[in-house]
């Protein structure tokens, strides 16, 4: 689940593989039913202008981008891991991604959707990511394997 940056909206993903967008005064939701073509979704967040929310699951290594006003897809990144977590930069120019089988922490580029870094701890177990406002420090945590 991720508010909008205005918080106007807020947007859901659920295990079926479908995200909702809510208008937070009505309760409805402002798009139809987006099928993701996750399996699950693990991972939703809003761009920080909020036109665009990104998606990741866990079993199909995909990010996906979807236009927030008429829930149409924009692009597909792939092979990218298990994704857990996703946060974008204040300036929109990175989307950093958790996850992966050793907690890896990936950072893409949203111009060409090629990653730009990866931070590989080789810790077995989930990451968590928060992300301060304006998204200026990341903090991560893990679980530590046998």
């Amino acid at each position: 689940m991720c508010w909008s940056a205005n918080a106007g909206r807020v947007a859901s993903g659920s295990d079926d593989g479908t995200v909702r967008v809510w208008e937070v005064g009505s309760g409805e939701t402002s798009v139809g039913l987006i099928k993701t073509g996750h399996q699950e979704v693990n991972a939703v967040a809003y761009s920080p202008d909020a036109l665009n929310i990104a998606t990741g699951g866990s079993k199909d290594r995909e990010i996906k981008i979807w236009d927030t006003g008429t829930g149409e897809p924009l692009s597909t990144v792939g092979q990218v891991s298990y994704v857990w977590r996703l946060a974008w930069t204040s300036d929109q120019k990175k989307l950093i991604i958790t996850g992966g089988n050793h907690g890896s922490v990936m950072i893409l580029n949203t111009t060409t959707w090629e990653q730009v870094a990866i931070l590989d701890d080789r810790i077995t177990g989930r990451k968590e990511q928060s992300m301060s406002s304006p998204c200026s420090r990341m903090a991560t945590s893990l679980q530590a394997g046998h």
